[in-house]
């Protein structure tokens, strides 16, 4: 699990104006990061009774009633913060769609390539960094007003995996035009 965290706080924001956007929340079913344009939700079967802020490094000197965590290998606080609710954006009726269990690159590729979307250099640029962590089997795209949703498992070779679900939005592709017309 620490590796994974140390992989995901490299992915993070660090001057988000939104603090809490800055770290990594954990409740009692999910560990949860975001830095607005992606969400990344991981289940995890941890014993954890009140909701935690993982707190970045180099953001230490701004919390004074910080804690240090065995299992995440970092330190944390569990008051004083305010973290969205990330509940809103998930969908309740998901339509997944199967694909070949692959990298988190490999699976946005052909998702892109099948439904005419993009998605921004910035948001490859960060999941690229899960690539030999997070392995895609699903997915769910309704239309551009909706996130995408990919779901697979994430292994930091611990032995375990944690199914894990990524949000983005896409960017829609104008239809290429017919230069023989």
């Amino acid at each position: 699990m620490t590796k994974l965290i140390e992989t995901f706080f490299k992915m993070l924001d660090k001057n988000n104006p939104k603090e809490e956007l800055n770290h990594i929340y954990v409740d009692k079913e999910n560990i949860v990061l975001t830095n607005t344009v992606w969400l990344i939700i991981i289940k995890h079967d941890l014993n954890i009774e009140k909701p935690i802020l993982l707190i970045n490094d180099k953001a230490k000197y701004k919390y004074g009633n910080l804690q240090y965590s065995d299992i995440f290998g970092c330190t944390f606080i569990d008051d004083n913060f305010n973290y969205p609710d990330y509940t809103r954006i998930l969908r309740k009726n998901n339509d997944n769609m199967s694909i070949g269990f692959c990298n988190i690159l490999e699976s946005i590729y052909e998702i892109q390539f099948n439904n005419n979307i993009a998605i921004s250099y910035k948001v490859l640029s960060d999941l690229n960094k899960l690539s030999k962590l997070v392995f895609i089997d699903k997915y769910d795209y309704v239309s551009n007003t909706l996130p995408l949703s990919l779901k697979g498992e994430c292994n930091d070779n611990s032995g375990y995996d944690y199914a894990i679900e990524i949000m983005m939005m896409p960017y829609i592709c104008k239809e290429k035009e017919n230069k023989n017309d």
